[in-house]
């Protein structure tokens, strides 16, 4: 399998240098005394251990490369090495090796040898015209292959290869099996979130990454599927979208604290 369309948030990193090249944000607002009333209450929230955001969403400072709640931004890092970082996300490089903190990039190597890419459970090298996604999750790496191979080692497991059309989990006590790549992987790179029988926990993840406040999913309604394309960009209005499509209800406190419940 392969991939050989190219994510259009990507063509627009095309210098050189190592800063951002462009920043899309996403719509989703919270006025200042929203948020002052709503952090009266996220502490408790936070506390039963129901949102959907956990005290991990604070942004990474210091790295190298960084995005806040709703950014997307482009870098190039080196020659013919460029990446965008999701919202949420943070990376640290040193030349040709990069380091992901946090969160989910867009590695993109058009030319060169050398290129690494390290998270919490794997070493990644991709080779020559390589595209991939690499997403840190909690205690497990996601790599999506779009264009070309790589090279991954985890843990003291022989190095897979992992080729394009393909995606594979590496966690703490190894890796799963690899499986075929879902039809909207790189959606995000251009703030569309394309839904395939995705639990409704999973889809309300995303959409929290991208909106600033609170996101609390019901437990009764997590496992509810969803089925279709969805905005990153505007979170809320795609929260909107699942209430009319779906059998939940939005609640809304102060803009800041939302329930998705059983309607």
């Amino acid at each position: 399998m392969s991939s050989t369309n190219r994510e259009p948030a990507l063509d627009l990193i095309q210098n050189n240098h190592a800063e951002p090249l462009g920043t899309w944000s996403g719509g989703a607002k919270v006025s200042r005394r929203a948020l002052l009333g709503g952090l009266s209450v996220a502490g408790a929230l936070l506390a039963s251990g129901y949102g959907v955001s956990q005290c991990g969403a604070l942004p990474t400072l210091f790295s190298d490369c960084a995005t806040g709640t709703g950014q997307r931004r482009g870098w190039r890092l080196a020659s013919g090495l460029s990446v965008l970082l999701d919202s949420r996300s943070a990376l640290d490089s040193v030349g040709r090796a990069v380091i992901l903190q946090r969160g989910r990039v867009l590695l993109e190597v058009t030319q060169g040898a050398g290129v690494s890419l390290r998270t919490a459970q794997a070493r990644i090298l991709p080779g020559q015209a390589a595209r991939l996604i690499v997403q840190q999750q909690a205690g497990a790496t996601l790599v999506q292959m779009l264009d070309g191979v790589a090279s991954i080692a985890c843990g003291s497991a022989a190095p897979v290869v992992l080729e394009a059309g393909w995606q594979q989990l590496f966690g703490d006590k190894g890796s799963t099996p690899r499986a075929a790549l879902p039809d909207g992987a790189g959606a995000w790179t251009h703030g569309h979130l394309v839904a395939e029988r995705m639990p409704l926990a999973e889809v309300l993840e995303e959409l929290d990454n991208y909106r600033p406040g609170v996101l609390r999913c019901d437990p009764r309604v997590a496992g509810l599927q969803v089925s279709r394309s969805l905005s990153l960009d505007q979170p809320d209005d795609s929260l909107t979208l699942l209430s009319e499509v779906l059998p939940v209800r939005v609640q809304r406190v102060l803009g800041f604290w939302v329930n998705v419940v059983p309607a």
